[in-house]
């Protein structure tokens, strides 16, 4: 059985790609990789790409189905939402450390854009791995775009002189569980 004290294994992998074109076709990088990202204000003036992956590993999930199996769901809830604010958190400092890297530069990092939401496939999960040298610490994507293991997080993000203030609570304004987190009181 698993402690408390391995419930968490954070693990973040990132990398910083110069642009060579932003287009109808998406972003393009000097290896040839063009990543379909349509080419709005959040990366339409950017000058790199910053890619990023961050995980907490798969015993917080294997806990849970622990408790479920022992008829304690309210528990096995309430650790799912713990394991989500985690894995935000995560993101969070993974964000931090890329603005730094950006402001260090003299640039500005964009709005976060994941596979999945605005028009950014799935099927570039694998592309974003790859370009945050994800598989050496052991991230894989499936053919269906879902990323492991475990409970994992995938964004791309422009840097750039002049790209728009991101703010945070543009993520909530475009995310397609918004209404259900306004309904469950998370939003205001």
């Amino acid at each position: 059985m698993l402690t408390e004290d391995d419930l968490l294994a954070p693990t973040v992998a990132y990398g910083i790609h110069p642009l060579v074109a932003v287009d109808e076709r998406g972003v393009a990088l000097p290896d040839g990789t063009v990543l379909a990202i349509a080419p709005r204000d959040h990366v339409a003036a950017a000058e790199r790409l910053a890619v990023g992956v961050c995980s907490i590993g798969t015993a917080v999930d294997t806990r849970a189905a622990e408790l479920l199996a022992a008829r304690r769901s309210r528990l096995a809830l309430a650790l799912d939402i713990i394991a989500n604010w985690a894995l935000a958190r995560l993101f969070d400092q993974a964000w931090g450390r890329l603005a730094r890297v950006a402001r260090r530069a003299g640039l500005r990092l964009g709005s976060p854009l994941e596979p999945g939401v605005d028009g950014f496939a799935l099927s570039e999960q694998a592309s974003l791995l790859r370009l945050a040298n994800a598989q050496a610490l052991g991230f894989f994507a499936t053919t269906t775009g879902m990323v492991g293991p475990g409970r994992t997080v995938t964004f791309a993000a422009g840097m750039g002189r002049n790209l728009p203030v991101w703010d945070p609570a543009d993520r909530c304004r475009r995310c397609g569980s918004r209404d259900y987190c306004k309904q469950a009181g998370r939003l205001r």
